[in-house]
């Protein structure tokens, strides 16, 4: 199995994932902050990095009252699997659900455009530190619930990596359609192939030159506009 493959009995069920969330938002402290943070990964399937790094002014409405997040380029600092994404910046289409509690953010905190968009209680921007000490609250308050010995969540990017593969569901796909996803993940298509082998029905080799020769004129459209 490759280093970067992901393993399919960690992902999480709905159920799982909204139980964690919620339990984050009940916390009287930043629990809402955390929330909307936790659902930024789980539902846009954004890095934690690129959640930290949202301003208001990359949240955006379309004509159709329909969201989308403008995700910035990764650190070079920033070194994993989906390494791919460094550099580029792509929009990622969100629910009416995940816009109108980004919304309801903005308004209640009276964020400016060029204000980090998860501020806690007392107005600091969402740390590292923060998030991770809560997502290990959770997994852990789960794991009593559940029984000892019961997955309960692992690192908080199994939020990404759940989202990715349910967007990928499980069968053949068009190459039309795995490019749109692995342009809203911000990986490329064989990385898709590659993490979530799962995810696909194959039968013999697969031809990454000539995958990777399909799809490079869409990526780089995509990298340099």
């Amino acid at each position: 199995m490759s280093s970067g493959t992901f393993d399919e009995q960690l992902l999480l069920s709905d159920r799982r994932r909204d139980n964690l969330i919620e339990w984050v938002g009940r916390q009287q402290r930043n629990g809402s902050v955390l929330r909307l943070f936790f659902s930024v990964m789980a539902f846009a399937a954004l890095r934690p990095v690129e959640a930290l790094g949202l301003r208001v002014r990359d949240v955006g409405v379309l004509g159709d009252g329909s969201g989308v997040l403008i995700v910035n380029a990764l650190s070079d600092e920033y070194v994993h699997w989906d390494r791919g994404g460094i550099g580029k910046q792509r929009l990622v289409p969100v629910s009416s659900r995940l816009l109108g509690m980004l919304k309801r953010q903005i308004a209640e905190g009276e964020l400016g455009l060029d204000d980090a968009l998860f501020r806690c209680d007392d107005g600091r921007p969402l740390s590292g530190a923060m998030y991770r000490r809560a997502w290990k609250q959770a997994c852990e308050a789960a794991r009593e619930g559940a029984g000892a010995g019961s997955p309960t969540g692992g690192t908080i990017s199994v939020l990404r990596d759940s989202c990715i593969a349910g967007w990928l569901g499980s069968g053949s796909f068009p190459m039309i359609e795995v490019m749109e996803i692995s342009e809203r993940a911000g990986v490329s298509a064989c990385s898709l192939y590659l993490r979530y082998p799962f995810c696909f029905r194959l039968t013999g080799e697969i031809p990454w030159d000539r995958l990777e020769a399909a799809f490079a004129p869409a990526l780089d459209w995509q990298g340099n506009r």
